[in-house]
Formats: C-alpha cells, sequence, structure tokens
C-alpha cells in the first residue's frame, strides 16, 4: 500500500519536471513547432487563419539544447511575433495567435518552474478615501502548465507569499487574503491568480522580489475497469490501487439504458477532499463497447451522489439493448498534490 503511494507519486512527481527540447539550426516555424510538438507531447494549434490573421511561415534561428519546453516556445513565439491564444481552442491544444503590436515580447516576462509558466501581467492599486485598512495592492498572477498535464485543483496559500519592495522592506498579504483554490476544468491550459498585498508607500516604486509557492492537485495514473454481462443488471466491484469502481445498477429508463456508477477513493489519498472539485470526475472516460469491439459514447451523464470519498455517476446511453455490450470506465487511480515553488523579480508598481 504505502510503495504504490510512493510510485503514484513518483510518477506525478516526473510528470511536472518540465519536458525538454534539442533541436538546432534555422527551419521555419512550421516544422520547429511540430518539433516541440513531437518532443514534448504538447499540442499546439496555429489559430491565424481562424482569426483572419497573416499565415507567415517565416524561417527561425533556434540553438536548443535540453532546453524546457516553455523556454524554448516563448523563444520561438517571440522570433515569429506569436503569442498564446489565452482561451481555448477546440482542439483541445495550446492555441497560437499574431501578437498585438504594443504587446511586449514574453521572454523575460515569466519565471519557469517545473512543468509551470508564471507571470505577473497585472496591478491595480485601490486606495479607499474612508477607510485606511482598506487599501490594496493587487497583483493577477498567470500560471499555465505544459498542455500534457491536466491539473484538478490549484491551490495558492496566502501564507505562502513573501515580498519585499526596492528598500527591502517587506509587503505584506492583505488582512483580507485567504487560500485560493481554482478547480481546473479539462479545456483550460492555465489559470490567473488574484493575489491582494497591503498597498505600499508611494516612494516604493517596485516589488523586487515575491516568492511563492502553488499546490497543484494532479492524477495520477489512469486505469481502466471493465463490466460485462450488462443485461443481468448485477452488482459489482472492481478494485485497482488505491481506487474501488462498483457498477450499481443498470436499468431501461424510458427510450435509453441508465448505468450507474460509484467510485470510491480511499480516504488515505485525500483524493476527494470537500473543499475541491469533484468536476474533473465527469471528464473520466466511459463507454459502452460493442460485440463488434465499436465504441458507443454516452448521450449524456448525471452525478448522483458526492461525499468526501466517493462520486457516483449515471451514464445514459442511447441503444436498444444491452445485451453483449461491456461499460469501459478509466479514472486516475490516485490525486497527488505536487509543491511548486516561484521567484517573480523587480515587478513595476502602478
Amino acid at each position: 500500500h504505502r510503495v504504490r503511494e510512493k510510485l503514484e507519486k513518483s510518477e506525478a512527481e516526473s510528470s511536472i519536471e518540465p519536458s525538454a527540447v534539442t533541436l538546432s539550426g534555422e527551419k521555419p516555424l512550421s516544422e520547429i513547432l511540430k518539433a516541440l510538438e513531437e518532443q514534448t507531447h504538447n499540442k499546439l494549434v496555429d489559430l491565424r487563419s481562424e482569426f483572419g490573421q497573416e499565415v507567415g511561415d517565416p524561417k527561425l534561428k533556434v540553438d536548443f539544447q535540453q532546453t524546457p519546453f516553455w523556454k524554448a516556445l516563448d523563444d520561438v513565439l517571440d522570433q515569429a511575433e506569436l503569442t498564446i491564444y489565452p482561451y481555448t481552442s477546440e482542439n483541445g491544444g495550446l492555441g497560437l495567435m499574431s501578437r498585438g503590436e504594443s504587446r511586449l515580447p514574453r521572454h523575460g516576462q515569466a519565471v519557469y518552474t517545473g512543468a509551470f509558466r508564471i507571470e505577473g501581467t497585472e496591478f491595480v492599486a485601490r486606495r479607499d478615501l474612508r477607510d485606511p485598512m482598506s487599501h490594496i495592492l493587487s497583483l493577477t498572477l498567470e500560471a499555465a502548465w505544459e498542455p500534457r498535464l491536466q491539473p484538478i485543483v490549484i491551490v495558492q496559500p496566502a501564507s505562502d507569499l513573501v515580498a519585499v519592495d526596492d528598500n527591502g522592506q517587506a509587503i505584506p498579504v492583505a488582512a483580507s487574503a485567504g487560500d485560493m483554490q481554482f478547480p481546473i476544468d479539462a479545456d483550460m491550459k492555465s489559470v490567473e491568480l488574484p493575489v491582494q498585498f497591503q498597498l505600499p508607500e508611494r516612494n516604493v516604486r517596485r516589488i523586487a522580489s515575491l516568492k511563492g509557492k502553488l499546490t497543484a492537485m494532479l492524477p495520477g495514473r489512469v486505469e481502466a475497469f471493465r463490466f460485462a454481462n450488462l443485461d443481468k443488471n448485477k452488482r459489482a466491484d472492481r478494485r485497482k490501487a488505491g481506487v474501488t469502481v462498483s457498477l450499481e445498477s443498470v436499468r431501461k429508463n424510458e427510450a435509453v439504458w441508465e448505468v450507474r456508477v460509484l467510485l470510491s477513493f480511499e480516504k488515505a489519498t485525500g483524493a476527494l477532499e470537500s473543499h475541491l472539485s469533484t468536476g474533473w470526475v465527469t471528464s473520466n472516460f466511459a463507454a459502452l463497447e460493442g460485440p463488434d469491439n465499436k465504441t458507443v459514447p454516452f448521450a449524456g451523464l448525471e452525478t448522483t451522489r458526492e461525499t468526501e470519498t466517493e462520486v457516483g455517476t449515471a451514464y445514459y446511453f442511447d441503444v436498444p439493448n444491452i445485451k453483449g455490450y461491456t461499460f469501459v470506465y478509466k479514472t486516475p487511480t490516485a490525486i497527488v498534490s505536487l509543491p511548486v515553488a516561484y521567484e517573480l523579480k523587480d515587478l513595476d508598481l502602478p
């Protein structure tokens, strides 16, 4: 049991190591992007034609020797005058588009830490003319991860933030700042973290150093669970590693078939602590497999139960008869929380 937990953790830890790129010479942009994709398993999608932007394929000079993915990508995007589309694209990859004329290059704007890229994007100073205790300096941080990763939740505890101004004085976190938790949807590639400090004196020109530590909760290894003889409507439990998948019932529900599944984690894994989003469970793979090995996706689903260690889901399938089908369900067998430490320097105040 302990050995397995250690293995899950070390697998997840190695997944947040940065992917490395090795490539040198003068090559067209399209060829470089393809090589980045192949070497790192991070999907990149050129959205320029979708946005009606000019689609050039300039030759770029690169010299990457085991260069971390984000550093390499920023270099390529800057040379090609591209940037990242901040919203999700339908194809699930990281969308690329032309950079606005006034937009600064990406290089030097961010820090790279493991498979994450963290950048300060905006300061807002708020002065409350009635209540000096409510003066706030708000900083937005953008945390992006390599698209091959799928974090479930990102947590930024206020107690893990330490800011120092250009005079070497500490800038305290705002009294109202608590721990921030961000459930991550399957199609998100980054998250904005609003960090609040007490508003410093006017003679303070910049934050010289901001040290922080995020916690990223990531799924462990994904396992498949198979249930045959669905027409018998018999409860069945399958257990792998720290998770049990139970087929609770199979029944005809008007025109469709309803398959009810219960996902249970051992308490020890803390996978479904009530304050965390269990939304990721609904993006688990679930389908029927026919005798012809053809896959029938579900037509709809509904969450039937949520507790600290369990999530129940009803899947609806549009098939005339369930006999001969096998229900296939895939889920991570553990959720692992990993620290992501970073330090941003010389952030100019408004």
